[in-house]
């Protein structure tokens, strides 16, 4: 009995030793996998890229500018929404008259393993293709005349965007880039689904407002260049 006794106790200390290298592998695992989760899963997403424009807009196109815009075409907001475009806005400068934009592109967060190489050319494919959609393409028709491009970042005598190649990059930037000199961190990690903001005040005197099917009436180019 006691020559059985001592061949079973080899064989329990090794199911022990089995086990436990067995939950040992299983926890090195674990952390292994929780580390791939917090670096390529969980790490926070990168700051969006923020582009600003500005333009002058015309004095007497304000209650027309604000009657495109009031109510932006949903087929508009769903282009800009396909080319990872987010927060789109825009701001209007009563004493000088000027318009600025600002927006956000989100294209690094849907491509996260591009170069920034490929990230810019990925954001002009982007906008290349708001340029070649036919809803926006109209839709700009109606702004242009509203607005004065600057003069040193839009050719004189140069056709506006909505009037170009729709499969070729546009001549010239007709709303003049601006520089962001500070910018103060917390940048959204998450955007809204909804396409509009009910908090949204509309401006437009008379309440007008315009869709694809009924838009205002066009007006005649004027090609007016502003000097800055």
């Amino acid at each position: 009995m006691e020559l059985i006794n001592q061949s079973r106790q080899p064989s329990r200390q090794s199911s022990w030793l089995i086990t436990g290298a067995a939950m040992l592998a299983s926890s090195l695992i674990t952390l292994a996998v929780q580390r791939v989760i917090r670096q390529y899963v969980q790490r926070p997403k990168q700051a969006p890229r923020r582009i600003g424009g500005a333009i002058r807009l015309r004095s007497d196109m304000y209650e027309r500018y604000t009657q495109l815009h009031d109510l932006i075409w949903p087929e508009v907001l769903r282009r800009l929404r396909e080319s990872n475009i987010r927060n789109f806005s825009i701001y209007h400068h009563r004493e000088t008259s000027t318009l600025f934009s600002h927006f956000e592109w989100i294209g690094a967060w849907k491509y996260p393993h591009l170069t920034q190489k490929q990230l810019d050319q990925q954001f002009q494919a982007d906008m290349n293709a708001i340029a070649a959609d036919e809803a926006s393409r109209e839709w700009w028709a109606l702004c242009e005349p509203c607005q004065e491009p600057f003069a040193d970042t839009w050719p004189t005598g140069e056709r506006p965007p909505s009037q170009q190649n729709p499969n070729s990059p546009i001549h010239g930037d007709w709303w003049a880039p601006l520089t962001c000199v500070a910018f103060a961190g917390h940048w959204p990690t998450e955007y809204s689904c909804e396409m509009r903001d009910p908090e949204f005040i509309t401006q437009n005197s008379y309440g007008q407002t315009s869709t694809r099917a009924n838009p205002p009436e066009p007006l005649l180019m004027q090609a007016k260049i502003v000097d800055q």
